[in-house]
């Protein structure tokens, strides 16, 4: 190691390096390093190595020395490290580092990370440097297939219609699609940063922070509906939310939302909840205008009270059914809900009428026909039935069938109220359960008088399965 070396590419070279009275120290030191580590001289010429550059070499420390070590570095590296080590030389032999291909002793080429200081003396003159490598090649590969799978996930989102934007929790925009960005009138380069909280209006902001705080690791999907800020103005869009990644505490860090346009739906929804808005207050007054002239034609006609109160009774079921699908808009509507609402009827007795079943939407024309038979039945009862004693009560019960499709089955019970007989005759009730509201349920109704209390049962399609 002490023999004369000419000069080579990269400078003179020292006549080498002998660390008198802690070479072997040092060296034991450097050879329990796995990575490469190395010394040079004041001039650049390595003049030492240690056993894991040797190893990954597969050449001797002596073979290295000097320049020796530039054989083993990739061709097109060479320059930007001549680049590296000449900036630091000029500054005043600062530290500097790069990143370059090595060729291994089994021939393949290997990325290393190679860190440079310089080493001085006790008076703090400069006596080369001390460097070490690490092996950067797998993580080079897992960088470069990240990258990849980067591009390859914009292709695949930059081609789709929706508006994508990942962001972080206070909102900062992480990414957006061409789709997002053209939505907005601007590039996608010019949202990166931006805060997504801008592009929503003061007033939804309250009810989508809301709905982002649901997101947990067990549930990391919701779908939010709000307007969102455009270059053409506000626009209804469907979110649908994903949480990425959560703290330790689990509380979502990072997610993304893929939207879609909703805003021609959304105005026609409004123009029909218009619609059904002064529908219903037609209806409304065309029931209070047919009570009044009913009210009237009854005294003229010298109608018993009785049989007003029954026509009242009536009109004010289906009124009552009429305000319940109007809550909804017309819309499926819970047969709990209908029943709840048929049994208020019944007063201090709704206390003893058990009401139960799974969660079952009913169709409008089921739930009209529905709340008038449950009327009719409630007032029986009141009346003659089960709750006309005290110690009388009734059971409302329905479940779920498959026959020919799936089916509701309801059950109407009485018991503990007085013996039951058939009636001599079917009277405006027993034909309007029996027989209109089979036909407007698409299905059968049956009366069963039981000793042991009124049965009704009515078995109709389930929704989806009801035309009209």
């Amino acid at each position: 190691m002490g023999s004369k070396r000419p000069s080579g590419p990269d400078g003179p070279v020292s006549e080498g390096f002998a660390p008198q009275r802690n070479e072997p120290l040092l060296r034991e030191a450097a050879d329990c390093t796995p990575a490469p580590v190395w010394m040079t001289d004041q001039t650049g010429a390595m003049v030492f190595a240690n056993r894991a550059f040797e190893e990954q070499a597969g050449q001797s420390a002596e073979a290295l020395m000097g320049n020796g070590w530039i054989s083993f570095m990739h061709p097109e590296d060479l320059a930007l490290v001549r680049e590296k080590r000449a900036a630091a030389w000029a500054a005043g032999h600062v530290a500097y580092s790069y990143e370059a291909r090595f060729r291994r002793h089994d021939g393949a080429w290997r990325w290393w990370e190679v860190s440079s200081r310089p080493r001085v003396g006790a008076q703090g003159e400069f006596l080369g440097y001390v460097g070490l490598a690490i092996d950067r090649t797998e993580a080079r590969a897992a960088q470069e297939a990240l990258r990849e799978s980067e591009q390859r996930y914009r292709a695949v989102v930059d081609s789709q219609s929706e508006l994508v934007c990942r962001f972080a929790a206070d909102g900062t925009i992480l990414f957006v699609n061409t789709a997002y960005a053209r939505a907005r009138g601007v590039t996608v380069e010019q949202l990166t940063g931006a805060n997504l909280w801008h592009f929503i209006p003061e007033g939804d902001r309250a009810g989508v922070q809301g709905m982002l705080d649901q997101l947990t690791p067990d549930a990391p999907e919701v779908r939010i509906e709000n307007r969102f800020s455009t270059v053409n103005g506000e626009r209804w869009t469907l979110w649908t939310n994903r949480a990425l990644a959560f703290d330790a505490q689990g509380r979502w860090t990072e997610a993304q939302s893929t939207g879609i346009d909703i805003d021609e739906r959304k105005r026609a929804e409004e123009h029909r909840t218009l619609l059904l808005d002064e529908l219903n207050h037609r209806v409304k007054n065309t029931l209070a205008v047919v009570q009044a002239i009913a009210q009237q034609t009854f005294r003229e006609a010298s109608v018993p009270v009785e049989t007003r109160r029954m026509f009242q009774g009536r009109l004010g079921a289906l009124a009552q059914a009429h305000s319940l699908l109007t809550r909804s808009h017309w819309s499926p509507t819970p047969l709990l809900d209908v029943a709840e609402g048929a049994v208020s009827v019944c007063g201090a007795a709704r206390s003893r009428i058990a009401v139960a079943g799974p969660q079952v939407m009913l169709a409008p024309r089921q739930a009209l026909s529905l709340a008038m038979a449950l009327h009719e039945l409630s007032t029986n009862a009141l009346k003659y039935g089960a709750l006309s004693v005290e110690s009388g009560a009734v059971d409302v019960s329905w479940r779920l069938v498959e026959k020919d499709g799936p089916r509701i089955a309801i059950t109407w019970r009485e018991r503990n109220g007085p013996p039951v007989a058939p009636p001599k005759a079917r009277g405006y009730g027993s034909a309007m359960i029996e027989r209109a509201l089979a036909h407007e349920l698409g299905g059968v109704a049956q009366l069963i008088f039981d000793p042991n209390g009124v049965v009704c049962e009515i078995e109709a399609p389930a929704i989806g399965e009801v035309n009209g």
